[in-house]
């Protein structure tokens, strides 16, 4: 999200790196540790001034002093997310992130940004990277004049193919076949010794990070982990064969010219898609100035009796998210005077979230789930519909044709 709106407000985007980032913070106990054996110590042990690798406590010592530094400088750590700072300063405003030893600044100002800079390092040792080019292991690509700015892992995931002997496999437009449907393996003499877990592992980090289009696949497959079989693991290779076809893919923010709205979601289920369990799958897309930042799929905790009830509760599920996402915009110094507004598909499910009396068609609805419903009396969010064929976040449920998933994944703003 902060990428969104740091390109949209056409803002400088610089990289520093912490060097030994834990042998900064500063130990609040007294800790003892053995010396090497090297020395001759007759007994004694040494007392430590500043934390060390290895250390449980060392992490927690090194978010301590660095937020404390950061917030004497003028910074307001975010309430939302613990790794975003915000500060302004003469007029132009700054925001930092950090995640363990890597920083981000985003600003307007290039002098602003040589400055902070310029403080952080005589605090602490780091290595100047100046403009973003990669962050977290995802390739940034960032043309300022133009208004855009893209995040890909083409390298992570071609290492990926070449590790299971996948490099030169034969391509396909989807992920995951129309109709697919698997059961569970309850024959342990069945499950395959093939790395299944490994690399559900391997495309959930690329999933959460900069391919939503695979959210839906790897979701459904994730299922099976405990006792996948070698069906199970012939299907999942069609994954990398669809990621062999759109290794070039980017998730690419265009700076907008006004006509987005601020804050906007997606929110869709499928109704009893697992033959096992019968439980359904919620998915959910939300979007900053018209760019993709947040998306899920996940499988329903419970049974629902209807479509309108699957879509209740996968409304309830996004409508969270997107109470998160106003606070994180909050603290980002957006305005929001308007509901967010989040487009579903099913009309009954619209109807009974806006109304006020209970049905008696869905009493048996948790009440947890029903929250929605105070949150659009509050004029937190808002309810639209929109048509099954418009529905973005079909793609985030279940598995789709190839031409309905091509054009659905290019609303999610993935571009070869």
């Amino acid at each position: 999200m902060v990428l969104a709106v740091a390109n949209f407000e056409g803002m400088l985007i610089h990289q520093l790196d912490v060097k030994t980032a834990f042998l900064n913070g500063k130990l609040d106990q007294e800790i003892y540790m053995r010396l090497p054996n090297e020395f001759e110590t007759k007994g004694l042990v040494a007392k430590l001034q500043r934390s060390l690798y290895g250390l449980k406590q060392a992490s927690r010592a090194w978010n301590s002093r660095f937020h404390e530094f950061v917030t004497g400088l003028g910074f307001v750590q975010s309430k939302a997310d613990s790794c975003l700072y915000t500060a302004v300063k003469n007029g132009e405003l700054v925001l930092l992130i950090i995640y363990v030893d890597d920083i981000l600044i985003a600003c307007r100002s290039l002098e602003l940004i040589s400055t902070l800079k310029d403080g952080l390092k005589r605090e602490f040792e780091m290595t100047d990277l100046n403009e973003v080019k990669t962050f977290l292991g995802l390739s940034v690509e960032y043309d300022r004049a133009a208004g855009a700015l893209s995040i890909s892992q083409q390298k992570y995931l071609e290492s990926l193919l070449n590790r299971l002997n996948m490099g030169e496999c034969k391509p396909t437009r989807t992920p995951i076949a129309t109709g697919l449907k698997l059961t569970k393996c309850t024959d342990k003499a069945e499950q395959t010794d093939k790395p299944y877990r490994e690399l559900i592992g391997c495309l959930m980090y690329a999933t959460t990070t900069s391919r939503p289009d695979l959210s839906a696949a790897v979701n459904y497959f994730s299922g099976f982990q405990s006792c996948a079989s070698e069906e199970h693991w012939s299907h999942l290779k069609r994954v990398l064969r669809y990621i062999r076809g759109t290794l070039g893919a980017k998730l690419v923010f265009r700076r907008s010219g006004g006509e987005c709205k601020l804050l906007q979601g997606y929110v869709d289920a499928d109704w009893a898609g697992d033959v096992s369990d019968r439980r359904s799958t919620s998915g959910f897309l939300f979007y900053v100035y018209g760019c993709l930042v947040s998306w899920a799929s996940r499988k329903q905790t419970s049974v629902a009796l209807s479509s309108a009830e699957a879509e209740y509760v996968a409304l309830s599920v996004g409508a969270t998210e997107a109470i998160w996402l106003r606070m994180v915009l909050q603290d980002l110094h957006r305005t929001l005077d308007e509901p967010t507004d989040i487009l579903e598909d099913n009309q009954a499910c619209i109807r009974v979230a806006e109304e006020e009396k209970p049905t008696k068609r869905l009493k048996h609805v948790d009440v947890r789930w029903h929250f929605i419903r105070t949150e659009i009396q509050r004029g937190v969010i808002k309810l639209s519909y929109v048509p099954t064929n418009l529905q973005v976040a079909d793609i985030m449920t279940k598995a789709l044709p190839g031409p309905q998933f091509a054009n659905l994944r290019d609303k999610l703003g993935l571009s070869a």
